[in-house]
């Protein structure tokens, strides 16, 4: 995942916090890799997070599905922003997520 910013108390529309989200997807086995803007420091207890000085992407990404979007994982973005987002191609998966890599060694 890449994100300009990330709230962890941020709630979903039943009002569960991003933070716990990321929680119960790590105890399901699921490999997070987070990469956000360095001066955006956010710690969620257990996860690790890389920061690069320059990442302004927006993307969430598995091996086989993928999405880049406009909005931070924010409250304001939540409950108030309009934002946009776009499913990739496999071969847009893989590109997206070598451009990850390379933010991630470069933190």
């Amino acid at each position: 995942m890449a994100t300009y910013s990330l709230e962890p108390n941020a709630k979903d529309a039943d009002g569960v916090s991003l933070g716990k989200h990321l929680l119960d997807a790590k105890r399901r086995g699921v490999r997070l890799h987070i990469v956000m803007r360095e001066e955006k420091k956010q710690v969620i207890k257990g996860i690790h997070i890389n920061y690069h000085k320059d990442n302004h992407a927006k993307a969430v990404l598995t091996p086989r599905r993928g999405i880049i979007f406009t909005g931070n994982l924010t409250t304001e973005s939540f409950e108030s922003g309009f934002d946009l987002g776009v499913c990739l191609t496999p071969d847009q998966i893989t590109d997206t997520i070598t451009f990850i890599n390379k933010l991630k060694t470069q933190s």
